[in-house]
């Protein structure tokens, strides 16, 4: 490895030990309004996060349940979806003015990538895409080993 891709590796590490982690499990929520009310929260405590200098990790398990195709005629997830798209774009216009915003990643997790609103996938959003394959046999063997020592 290289002096430069060591610098790098360092400032990785470092830029996540530093980062406040900040979860949204699930934010379906039987009234209406409630789950925008979420997301804003979760972004404006990012947005504060990287106003005092730390990054911010927003991170999104299984977006496919909260943001599928807005012709699904559900008027609940085209507002979530509507609400994250607005949220993300804000992000994405203000690093241009602010480096604070530069410190707040959105990442996103889903198993059905086909699933999701296609306005998500483009460029300023979720531009970039990790595809991780299951384990092998001997690598889900290894996980249980590990799993099953605690």
């Amino acid at each position: 490895m290289d002096l430069l891709a060591l610098e790098r590796q360092a400032w990785s590490m470092q830029w996540l030990e530093n980062a406040k982690l900040i979860l949204l499990p699930s934010v379906h929520r039987a009234y209406a309004g409630e789950s925008e009310r979420i997301l804003r929260e979760a972004f404006a405590n990012a947005a504060s996060e990287a106003a005092t200098g730390r990054p911010a990790i927003i991170f999104i398990d299984e977006v496919d349940t909260m943001c599928p195709p807005r012709d699904s005629r559900r008027q609940q997830e085209t507002r979530l979806v509507a609400q994250l798209l607005t949220l993300m774009d804000g992000i994405v216009c203000s690093r241009g003015s602010s480096s604070n915003s530069s410190r707040v990643v959105v990442v996103a997790a889903t198993n059905r990538v086909n699933a999701i609103d296609p306005a998500l996938r483009r460029p300023g959003r979720f531009d970039r895409e990790i595809a991780v394959a299951p384990p092998s046999i001997q690598g889900r063997y290894e996980i249980l080993c590990v799993s099953s020592q605690a």
